[in-house]
């Protein structure tokens, strides 16, 4: 697709990937309405990734053709990251209220600087700290974790893995992926989806299977839009956008989903409007403005370049 072939500036990347969480607020949605109509996580997840190899294996052939040893390396790290945030979340909800799994997911946004700093040897500015805080205060009051009461549990710990699996792959699609051609890396996380998703399916789920307690009208429905955008389409977007901005930008701004999602779910009636959403969301968006805009005024960085050269 040549839509993923040509270079960005750091602004278009950065929109492209608010684009992506936009489709993933809905997404989210699709998600506990097929788990309603009693669709497995397990087969979800196998149904899901059969769907979106299909679409990879038709609009990236060409890019899938010219493969190398390197490829099908970083292809599968990524792959097993992204099957590992996915599956893992809607597991610890299992065990946990909403509520807390949303707050400890989103604590990804405070170990990307910290996982790049182990692997890619870059230290964290003050200024990614400072948007940090911010964005942990927003998120605190966009979930109303305070208000629902937070006690730490099996869904807790869950929760938190995913958070660090999805900093990891955050870090490694940015950093170590970027030589790989966008549409090899979004064919390997498919196949992995897919492969793993059946896999435990059978593992954990075929004895208990019972096909007449699902009603596949809705779960077909969900699987098609959970594969064709909430996949193909947001995961070609993020894994080519990342290409162009840094982790620490990309974390803040894929955090989005939350206030996307948070706001969809207001919209369908699925949660009521808090004042505690409003203000967070508010706060998110401000310190991700924050991450992206200059410290100083353009003619204050002037002078101080003046000063520097001796001017």
């Amino acid at each position: 697709m040549k839509l993923f072939t040509r270079p960005l500036s750091k602004m278009q990347a950065n929109l492209m990937l608010i684009c992506a969480t936009f489709f993933w607020g809905w997404c989210i949605l699709l998600v506990k309405v097929a788990i309603n109509a009693g669709l497995p996580v397990t087969l979800l997840h196998f149904m899901r990734g059969f769907v979106y190899s299909a679409l990879c294996l038709l609009l990236y052939r060409k890019q899938i053709a010219r493969i190398r040893r390197k490829d099908i390396r970083h292809g599968i790290i990524a792959g097993l990251l992204n099957f590992a945030y996915f599956f893992i979340q809607n597991l610890s909800l299992k065990y946990t209220v909403p509520s807390n799994c949303s707050f400890l997911t989103s604590m990804n946004v405070l170990l990307v600087p910290f996982i790049a700093w182990l692997f890619l040897k870059k230290r964290p500015t003050g200024k990614n700290f400072l948007c940090m805080g911010i964005y942990l205060i927003g998120v605190t009051l966009l979930t109303g974790v305070l208000e629902a009461g937070f006690s730490f549990n099996l869904g807790n710990a869950l929760a938190l893995l995913c958070a660090v699996c999805f900093a990891t792959l955050i870090t490694y699609l940015g950093s170590y992926a970027k030589g790989t051609d966008t549409g090899i890396l979004v064919f390997f996380m498919a196949v992995t989806q897919a492969v793993m998703g059946g896999l435990l399916f059978f593992a954990m789920d075929f004895a208990s299977f019972s096909p007449a307690s699902i009603n596949w009208g809705i779960s077909i429905l969900c699987v098609l839009g959970l594969a064709g955008v909430g996949s193909f389409l947001c995961t070609s977007l993020q894994t080519y956008a990342q290409k162009y901005t840094t982790p620490s930008s990309a974390v803040l701004l894929l955090s989005l989903e939350s206030v996307f999602a948070s706001t969809f779910s207001v919209l369908l009636g699925f949660e009521p409007l808090r004042t505690g959403l409003v203000i967070g969301g508010l706060i998110i968006m401000g310190a991700i403005y924050l991450s992206e805009a200059p410290l100083a005024m353009p003619h204050l960085a002037r002078q101080r370049s003046g000063r520097r050269s001796g001017i």
